[in-house]
């Protein structure tokens, strides 16, 4: 999957799986919004409580899927690498107007999570071959 491509197609879908690991329990893997940035960069609106940004404070590592499963034809984004936590108000303005663009208001999301890929992986078994794809 050429970048532009993989661009593309996760900025046609709206949710991914994060997963995250702590020290005492097994991974955690929750259904999650995503914006993906031209950059690589990948956001994730949370709640001011949720398991996963307490996790992610303490082993700020993650693992993202984004996967489209359609017959024959499967297509899969693979990304991971260091995570932070960023306030809302912190938002990058840029990241703020594409996720309310893609996801309407999210009051909610009081926090965000910008994961910053080492690995991205595009898969596309319709296309020829596969390609490992890098940010930036």
């Amino acid at each position: 999957m050429t970048a532009e491509r993989l661009l593309s197609f996760c900025q046609e879908q709206r949710h991914c799986v994060l997963g995250v690991a702590a020290e005492d329990r097994a991974p955690l893997l929750v259904p999650v919004s995503f914006h993906l940035t031209p950059s690589g960069t990948i956001w994730l609106p949370t709640g001011a409580g949720s398991v996963r940004l307490a996790v992610l404070r303490r082993n700020p590592r993650a693992t993202v899927i984004v996967g489209q499963m359609l017959s024959d034809h499967h297509r899969v984004v693979l990304a991971s690498g260091p995570a932070e936590s960023v306030e809302s108000l912190a938002l990058p303005p840029a990241v703020a107007g594409a996720a309310e663009k893609k996801f309407g208001a999210l009051e909610w999301a009081k926090w965000w999570i910008r994961l910053t890929p080492v690995r991205l992986l595009g898969y596309d078994a319709g296309s020829v071959g596969s390609r490992r794809t890098s940010p930036g």
